[in-house]
């Protein structure tokens, strides 16, 4: 009679585990359909932010807005992070050779974390130069960035808010 009980268990534990592995790979395959189908930015999307920023780190910095600057510096970072993190397996090559903006990078931070005026607009021309630079060793030579001319925000504010 033992043997009939142990059976019967052995039986019903192993056909709730055939439905189980049967129900957890139909999720499985649900939630590789939906992760496949959701929105992820492009390289170039991507690229585009980061020129908006570049944009904008200027002005704020030209309006000695020192705490925006810093801001978009870091947008910038989190850009090439981002570029890094979610294109490195479809864009490897270009990612790799982005790693020459990291030092103009680090040098316009040093500078608006110092608030220096003439520091920050030689890195903030070497950071241009380099984003050029970049462009041209990944066949994109047509792609010029420059230190802008107008605002790309023409809804902000650059200069510092008065202290109050």
């Amino acid at each position: 009679m033992k043997n009939i009980y142990f059976c019967l268990l052995l039986f019903f534990s192993l056909s709730c585990h055939t439905k189980s592995a049967a129900h957890d790979q139909s999720a499985i395959k649900d939630l590789q359909n939906k992760i496949s189908h959701i929105y992820q930015p492009g390289f170039g999307d991507i690229m585009s932010i980061i020129q908006i920023h570049h944009a904008k780190l200027w002005f704020a910095a030209v309006q000695h807005n020192w705490a925006l600057a810093n801001f978009e510096i870091g947008e910038i970072k989190e850009g090439i992070e981002d570029i890094e993190q979610y294109k490195k397996e479809e864009h490897g090559d270009y990612v790799a050779a982005m790693k020459m903006i990291d030092e103009p990078i680090d040098k316009v931070a040093k500078a608006i974390e110092q608030k220096n005026d003439s520091a920050f607009h030689k890195n903030y021309i070497l950071l241009t130069n380099t984003c050029n630079t970049c462009h041209q060793a990944t066949g994109h030579a047509f792609i010029q960035i420059k230190v802008p001319d107008y605002s790309p925000a023409i809804n902000q504010e650059f200069s510092p808010m008065p202290k109050q």
